[in-house]
């Protein structure tokens, strides 16, 4: 049903509602897309006279977000494709990743994220590709066990391992976007906190955000103890977002007006759609008869890319406070101690609260719906 590289293909569980294959069968994968990606290699070189040749030379922040984006694919298809149940969205789950990884950090190591690709780079880059990548499939294997509890119901350390991954990739694909000056930052954005929701939105609801959790708990969808748990496990995962693209970059972000702009109108701007999207999670999500529940990961993600693309010209286009805290923290003393940061937090926070009263006189009939199950993708 879907075609596995190699860093998966021996992994056990089900694909799609189907049984694993056996090691053997692995294996045999394995050499097959190696051989697949050689001939692509001989077919790109008879069409256009050139070999492919995927990366540059061997260095820390290309082997670096190798392992971070190997992981994050790897992750997402355990999550999305080996379940016992089959699953609509399992397809744009894992395309989304390599559109969020490409776009982020393509330019620093050419986006392989897979050894059959990487093995179309140089020869001496290869091998540390490879070792890396292994490792990033070895630890997404690792922590779906404690996500999913090996199968038993959520606890809440596995809810909050959940939503520090899904915050700490989505921080760190907006810092790598933004801080790289990627041409299609917004939908790269958008899609690796789609394809989180759609990874993890089972076990911890797939918030990856403060002010959505801020939103959650006006609308009654979470207990206000496990959202404070929640809203610290995101912002310790944007800080170390924050950390890691800072340190890989040799860059830092800012929380501050762009464009001119002043900074009541950029904190305005991270008003408007952190407002949009916390309504959007508490409307599709939250409410006793959801519309396409396969799909809400998907209607979360492209509210990122709406708000990116609108304001990220105004203030960046955080929409989320672990965001915008990591970046605080990529810059050290200077930006944590700015107004810019504490306007927008209060900004997005308010935002949250909001959402939920708008909600609360929109849906007033769901008042008596228990939701906290919320994001609950089967």
């Amino acid at each position: 049903a879907i075609d596995r590289p190699p860093m998966y293909s021996a992994h056990g569980g089900t694909i799609n509602g189907k049984e694993s294959i056996s090691l053997c069968d692995a294996l045999c994968y394995v050499v097959s897309q190696l051989a697949g990606a050689q001939c692509a290699r001989l077919v790109a070189w008879v069409m256009l006279g050139k070999f492919l040749v995927v990366g540059g030379a061997v260095s820390v922040a290309a082997c670096s977000v190798e392992l971070i984006y190997t992981f994050m694919l790897t992750y997402v298809v355990l999550n999305v494709a080996c379940r016992r149940e089959a699953t609509q969205h399992f397809g744009l789950a894992i395309g989304f990743v390599i559109i969020a990884g490409g776009y982020a950090v393509g330019g620093i190591s050419g986006g392989a994220f897979n050894p059959a690709v990487a093995s179309c780079a140089r020869l001496l880059t290869i091998p540390a590709y490879w070792a890396v990548e292994l490792l990033g499939g070895a630890l997404a294997a690792g922590l779906t066990k404690v996500v999913y509890n090996n199968g038993d119901a959520a606890t809440l350390t596995s809810k909050l391992l959940s939503e520090f991954l899904g915050t700490f990739m989505l921080a760190t694909t907006m810092g790598f976007n933004v801080l790289g000056g990627s041409p299609a930052g917004a939908l790269s954005i958008g899609m690796s906190l789609a394809c989180m929701i759609f990874a993890d939105g089972g076990v911890s609801g797939g918030h990856c955000n403060p002010a959505v959790t801020t939103a959650c708990i006006f609308r009654k969808a979470i207990d206000v103890k496990e959202g404070a748990a929640y809203i610290g496990t995101q912002l310790i995962a944007g800080a170390a977002a924050g950390a890691v693209y800072s340190s890989i970059l040799g860059k830092h972000g800012e929380v501050a007006p762009m464009g001119g702009h002043s900074l009541l109108q950029a904190a305005f701007a991270e008003f408007m759609f952190t407002f949009v999207l916390t309504f959007v999670v508490l409307c599709v999500a939250t409410v006793r008869n959801q519309a396409s529940p396969q799909f809400n990961g998907l209607a979360v993600g492209l509210c990122i890319v709406v708000g990116g693309n609108a304001v990220g010209a105004v203030s960046g286009g955080h929409l989320n406070p672990a965001v915008s805290f990591g970046f605080a923290v990529s810059g050290w003393i200077n930006s944590l101690a700015s107004a810019g940061l504490w306007a927008f937090l209060l900004a997005q926070f308010l935002a949250g609260v909001a959402a939920a009263a708008k909600f609360w006189f929109i849906f007033s009939d769901e008042r008596k719906t228990d939701a906290r199950e919320y994001f609950s993708i089967e």
